[in-house]
């Protein structure tokens, strides 16, 4: 007869119940992971109001980039088109 290797050989009958009960402690488990995931990095906090000039900044950065006249995309399937 040959050596038995692990995780061959008969198993025991697991219930439904047993089954369960594993799962409850695996999601219990993950729940925990994530709680203290979240207390040992709280989210940042998000400023109350947005930067003063930061609409004007934004219209003139698109502004300038436009400036540059850069190649628009026509949609073509084409990659030789595309490249054009």
């Amino acid at each position: 007869m040959s050596p038995r290797r692990k995780g061959q050989g008969c198993r025991e009958a697991v219930t439904p119940e047993d089954r369960f009960d594993r799962i409850e402690r695996i999601l219990e488990g993950l729940v925990q992971v994530v709680q203290d995931t979240h207390n040992n990095h709280p989210a940042q906090e998000q400023p109350a109001m947005p930067m003063p000039g930061a609409e004007a900044m934004n219209r003139t950065t698109i502004k300038q980039f436009q400036q540059l006249s850069p190649p628009t995309f026509l949609g073509t399937l084409d990659p030789m088109a595309a490249e054009a």
